[in-house]
């Protein structure tokens, strides 16, 4: 019975809050505030954590990156489930590396209970997290094309533990033209994510993988002033117990004297339907965001994040 209990408690509060009952939820949360201000949208020019959101943004940015984010979850129980990311990200030519970990605190559990459902103090305490480890690697290959792989380890810590690997894949295309009589930029791509295999105790089967289609384009509205519209949408594939879900995201991004940014967006689908917002204030190399989650039925949570990302 204290086994079940456990287990209520540490897992089912968390899909609850991320709204979905795939295992590993941790790797499909908010990447950093910019995608959860934007409807978690992760396609297009998110230049932010590339290795969770789109990596050949890396090739339109800084060189250089360094990028923190803390994502925080408020519970109806005692815990508030804290998400923390930290990614880093090279370019040399044509080549772009990334290594990124991601690591969810869920609290922790003291008040077990013996067979007859009475209290028992004397098996202490238990702290339940997830965390995951990502390697990428981008390559362009002209001015429009470029892809990128991902690979990652995924542990996860409750009464028994579950580890995974995984494997991402991507490519998009950026290009220039005319809207409007105005100059726009647009990035759109493709990626298959999630690709990869769990084990639980003694079985072991395969993730849902994720199939993903969006980008986002940029429009001059005045002068130093441009609005960015992000669309993605997708499909979790059906294996073993999980259906097939989809989703779709928009947000946008009004940026004025390139260093304060307005955000809003929309997530629909896969149980998890949300309004968003935030905002983002450049200072030289800094770059400060903020994101929020605002959950549309009762049974949702909301989310918070605040994040810092250095580039040079």
């Amino acid at each position: 019975m204290r086994i079940y209990i456990l287990l209520l408690f540490a897992i089912v509060a968390f899909f609850k809050a991320e709204a979905q009952s795939r295992i590993l939820p941790v790797t499909e949360s908010p990447s950093s505030p910019k995608s959860l201000s934007l409807g978690n949208s992760k396609m297009g020019n998110i230049d932010n954590a590339f290795i969770y959101n789109n990596p050949t943004a890396l090739f339109y940015s800084t060189s250089k990156a360094v990028d923190y984010s803390l994502g925080i979850i408020p519970s109806e129980s005692e815990n508030t489930y804290l998400l923390h990311t930290l990614t880093t990200a090279y370019r040399n030519g044509k080549s772009a590396f990334f290594v990124g970990g991601r690591y969810l605190s869920m609290g922790s559990f003291d008040n077990w209970l013996n067979n007859d459902m009475e209290e028992n103090s004397t098996l202490g305490k238990i702290s339940f997290y997830s965390y995951t480890i990502d390697l990428g690697y981008a390559y362009k290959l002209n001015e429009a094309f470029s892809f990128y792989s991902t690979v990652g380890y995924v542990k996860e810590k409750t009464v028994a533990s579950i580890w995974a690997y995984r494997v991402d894949l991507g490519s998009y295309y950026n290009g220039n033209g005319n809207l409007f009589n105005k100059d726009v930029t647009y990035s759109v791509g493709i990626s298959a994510g999630n690709l990869g295999k769990y084990s639980y105790k003694s079985k072991t089967d395969f993730l849902s993988p994720n199939v993903r289609l969006g980008g986002s384009i940029m429009i001059p509205t005045a002068s130093n002033q441009t609005i960015e519209t992000f669309l993605d949408g997708g499909v979790f594939l059906p294996v073993a117990d999980n259906k097939s879900t989809s989703f779709i995201s928009i947000g946008f991004d009004y940026s004025f004297f390139k260093k304060y940014s307005l955000r809003i967006g929309a997530h629909s689908g896969d149980n998890d339907d949300f309004f968003s917002a935030g905002f983002g204030v450049k200072y030289k190399i800094f770059d400060f965001s903020f994101g929020s989650k605002i959950a549309l039925r009762k049974d949702l949570e909301n989310m918070y994040m605040l994040g810092l990302k250095v580039g040079i």
